[in-house]
């Protein structure tokens, strides 16, 4: 494992084998989603166009038509154990609860004095119950999340 330097004194980490090919291809930055990059000018038709390269897109050798999951959350972290090749809905199904969620659970939120828990597959909200703590509403999402997504469900962190 290695560590490639980034802007905002932040690090890319990467298997020993993938190193030396990234720091070839120059400087890296942290993008705003919080993604290791760097832009790669080209010519076309005489004007010159910035492509944003994705470093975990580059490690994996991922086609155009597929996504790269970052399997643990962390972005910056680009070691091949740490991610898998996915298509755009298996990657949505690993997403964080939204930074806009009151409840503190993916899945989970309050109506009223109670808490409403659900799940979307296949583009439809699946209700999964009303409950009188935000815990049970987050379990039973968590329960949804494992038959729904398989491998690719992120759960909720219960207090035991």
């Amino acid at each position: 494992m290695k560590q490639i330097p980034l802007t905002k004194g932040q690090f890319a980490i990467v298997d020993d084998e993938d190193y030396e090919r990234l720091m070839a291809m120059g400087k890296w930055k942290v993008s705003k989603l919080g993604y290791a990059e760097k832009c790669k000018w080209i010519n076309e038709g005489g004007k010159k166009r910035c492509i944003m390269l994705r470093m975990h897109r580059i490690v994996m050798n991922c086609p155009d038509d597929k996504f790269v999951d970052h399997k643990f959350g962390n972005t910056l972290d680009n070691r091949k154990s740490h991610l898998r090749i996915c298509t755009k809905q298996q990657n949505n199904m690993n997403c964080a609860a939204r930074k806009n969620n009151t409840s503190g659970f993916k899945g989970v939120e309050v109506t009223g004095n109670k808490w409403k828990a659900s799940i979307r597959f296949n583009r439809k909200r699946i209700a999964l119950g009303v409950f009188l703590s935000a815990l049970d509403a987050a379990r039973a999402y968590n329960a949804a999340a494992i038959n729904y997504f398989g491998e690719f469900a992120n759960l909720n962190e219960i207090p035991v």
